[in-house]
């Protein structure tokens, strides 16, 4: 299938080295790929650092909600410490309400303990920022090693026509 004007974006724009694709002026090594290339380098730079900052932040938030957690766990044991030792209070009928009470924030607070360490697990597993940052300089190496092997081919094959024409001269 081949592509009309109307069917390409910025049909009918000029791009650098006469094409009037953009698609076309980077099929090969120009200045207007490598700005493209370094404008994709600079986003990705960009996504990285915003990820390892989302990613501490999202740590903090999971560190001060297994603070929390355990912050009402004690609560709730403070709640029945503080009807055991007075018979008065517990027998008179409050006993049960405050062991219901301690019981049922415990409760929440183990399962939204649990619920926080699902998703934390989850979010680790999903945003793993170091092994995207590693395998982006592997591939800015394969692409580097690619270029000079690109630009080694063009050379030799410059210099052959560069031998043709003296020869035939």
């Amino acid at each position: 299938m081949e592509l009309s004007d109307s069917d390409t974006p910025n049909a009918g724009s000029s791009a650098p080295g006469g094409s009037t694709h953009r698609y076309l002026a980077f099929r090969e090594d120009s200045p207007a790929f490598r700005k493209e290339l370094e404008a994709c380098e600079e986003q990705a730079r960009k996504v990285h650092l915003w990820l390892k900052a989302t990613v501490r932040k999202v740590h903090a938030y999971f560190q001060a909600g297994a603070r929390f957690s355990e912050a009402e766990k004690a609560y709730a044991d403070e709640i029945l410490a503080f009807g055991a030792p007075n018979q008065a209070i517990m027998s008179a009928g409050v006993g049960p309400a405050l062991w219901t009470m301690s019981a049922a924030l415990k409760e929440v607070a183990d399962l939204s303990y649990s619920a926080m360490l699902n998703v934390e697990k989850e979010y680790s597993n999903r945003i793993k920022v170091d092994e995207d940052a590693k395998a982006l300089r592997e591939i800015k190496q394969r692409f580097a090693k690619a270029d000079e092997r690109y630009r080694a081919a063009l050379d030799r094959a410059r210099a052959v026509k560069a031998d043709e024409k003296e020869g035939k001269l």
